[in-house]
């Protein structure tokens, strides 16, 4: 057992006693919890919100190509020799807004001296304050959540200029929930009932865009016929390896078991953060009778997994059946598997079952950045003391997980200390579970579960910092 100093130890203790009189109360109504919590972002900030506003927010970003040629002539001068000349074309690109996000990003990746880098930094960061991304990212929650089918252009067109991949994989859910007209979503996870595929998404499988080609794989593949999964199977070979994943995962999903080679080969060449995504949509539809061979950062490790996962598709090729294999949707299933782990490790507290606990819990796991254990050893032996004696409480307390999004959002806004723990991990693979305590007073306690999903399973890494909102 490490030494810990004491406050430190009994913060920890009073954390954890919390959840341990906790009753499970996981709301049908998620997805309107989440859509409320969108409106009152948006409202908040003074966002109009009607369908038609919404939809004109995301065009205001997109860029003309008139905007185009003016802001890139602004940004020329932010390397002016003349001081006033560089202040004016600042204060000129901040007032373009929103749409100077993209070539500013590029600007800042391309080989500028270090002024012109850093005076395009402020640009963006200030453009940022007044529109951040936690607005985008709610727009296109609350305009899937009302099936407002019209959003689909204008957000295939905003994918070219999405400013990151936490913006781009919400814009993407979006598209995905309404890519089919008429068609009825349960969100946990989303299931279709009917509908129509949108023709658009049909003919952006040619897009000159990857990220539009890769959302179009992945809806069409999904939910195509046998000829438009023929058009996404063609892009398993697509040069960019992010269509590729996209087509494959579409497949997969649409029980087509194309997309499995492909899978299989993100693991040793693909991207980090796709050979994660790959190897766990194989873990899914191994339904844990795949090989034991961790995916891990070196080379070795990597070819090691990709060898592993090729001699087990070998082997079940000729006779594998992704009709019986249940993969849910690439974006509720994620969701709905982070919130079942956020669950089961709260349910393990309360039950105080050590080796329940032992058994959802991951290493590193931190209590709100006051205390991490990074070894299993040191974490079980933790769990062993902690639960030799249940915690009383006076009070009945009930939870409610409220919303679930990628650790890379979170850590946006995240205090210092949980920053610091989630900086050091890989934040593809965590997903945030906010669970709202109450006690029964006019004071809800939101805590922020980490839950990690990787090899088809999800583990808890632990929680942020504890917040009191007086609701």
């Amino acid at each position: 057992m490490p030494r810990f100093p004491l406050v430190r130890l009994a913060t920890a203790v009073v954390i954890l006693a919390v959840f341990a009189v906790v009753r499970p109360a996981l709301r049908a109504d998620y997805a309107e919890d989440v859509y409320k919590l969108d409106l009152k972002l948006l409202e908040d900030a003074k966002v109009p919100h009607t369908d038609a506003d919404l939809i004109d927010f995301f065009r205001k970003r997109l860029i003309k190509e008139s905007e185009r040629e003016r802001i890139e002539g602004l940004m020329k001068k932010l390397s002016s020799k003349a001081f006033k000349e560089r202040e004016q074309a600042s204060a000129d690109i901040i007032n373009e807004g929103p749409p100077a996000l993209p070539l500013l990003r590029k600007l800042i990746k391309s080989n500028v001296d270090l002024e012109t880098k850093r005076r395009a930094e402020k640009c963006v960061q200030s453009i940022e304050a007044k529109s951040p991304s936690t607005h985008v990212m709610a727009a296109a929650r609350v305009l899937k959540y009302r099936r407002v089918e019209a959003a689909c252009p204008v957000l295939l067109e905003y994918l070219a200029v999405a400013p990151d991949d936490v913006v781009e994989e919400e814009v993407f859910a979006a598209i995905y929930g309404l890519g089919l007209s008429g068609a009825k979503l349960a969100v946990l996870p989303p299931a279709v009932k009917a509908g129509t595929l949108n023709p658009l998404l049909v003919e952006s499988l040619k897009d000159k865009e990857p990220v539009r080609r890769a959302i179009a794989a992945l809806v069409v593949g999904c939910y195509g016929n046998d000829a438009q999964r023929g058009q996404v199977a063609a892009l398993l070979t697509d040069k960019e390896s992010a269509v590729r994943f996209r087509a494959a995962q579409g497949l997969v999903c649409g029980h087509d078991s194309r997309g499995l080679p492909v899978l299989v080969e993100l693991l040793d060449k693909g991207p980090m953060n796709l050979a994660l995504q790959a190897e766990d949509l194989l873990s899914l539809i191994a339904n844990e009778k795949g090989p034991n061979a961790p995916l891990g950062e070196s080379a070795e490790l990597r070819k090691k997994c990709h060898d592993a996962w090729q001699e087990w598709y070998n082997t079940n090729k000729a006779t594998f059946d992704l009709a019986k294999v249940q993969v849910d949707s690439p974006f509720g299933s994620l969701a709905a598997r982070a919130s079942a782990g956020a669950t089961q490790f709260i349910r393990a507290i309360i039950k105080q079952d050590t080796k329940l606990l032992s058994k959802v819990t991951a290493v590193p796991f931190t209590f709100a950045g006051i205390m991490t254990f990074n070894t299993r050893q040191e974490l079980d032996s933790f769990i062993e003391m902690i639960t030799k004696e249940r915690p009383g409480a006076d009070n009945q307390i009930q939870f409610v997980i409220r919303k679930v999004v990628p650790a890379a959002e979170y850590i946006k806004t995240a205090p210092e200390q949980d920053r610091g723990f989630l900086e050091s991990a890989r934040l593809v693979q965590i997903h945030v579970v906010y669970v709202d305590i109450q006690e029964g007073g006019p004071q809800n306690v939101a805590i922020p579960l980490y839950i990690r999903i990787s090899g088809g399973q999800a583990r808890c890494l632990g929680f942020g910092s504890p917040q009191v909102k007086n609701d």
